[in-house]
């Protein structure tokens, strides 16, 4: 992640990059029960991350990276 930000800002400045941290899904939160982990289904992940990709796009204008 940050060698990415390293060469978008160095090499390619005109290119955007971002990094989108998820949480455990629980049955990796499981395996863990002796720390207090925040969790989320795959589905729930899904749907944050598509309207995060949403976001961006109608952001920048450019419907045609990803149409939902």
């Amino acid at each position: 992640m940050y060698q990415v930000q390293y060469m978008r800002d160095k090499e390619f400045p005109n290119i955007k990059a971002g990094f989108i941290h998820i949480p455990f899904l629980p049955e990796q939160v499981t395996q863990r029960r002796q720390y207090q982990l925040p969790s989320l289904s795959l589905e729930t992940d899904a749907v944050g991350i598509i309207a995060a990709l949403n976001v961006m796009i109608d952001r920048d204008g450019k419907k045609d990276l990803f149409d939902y």
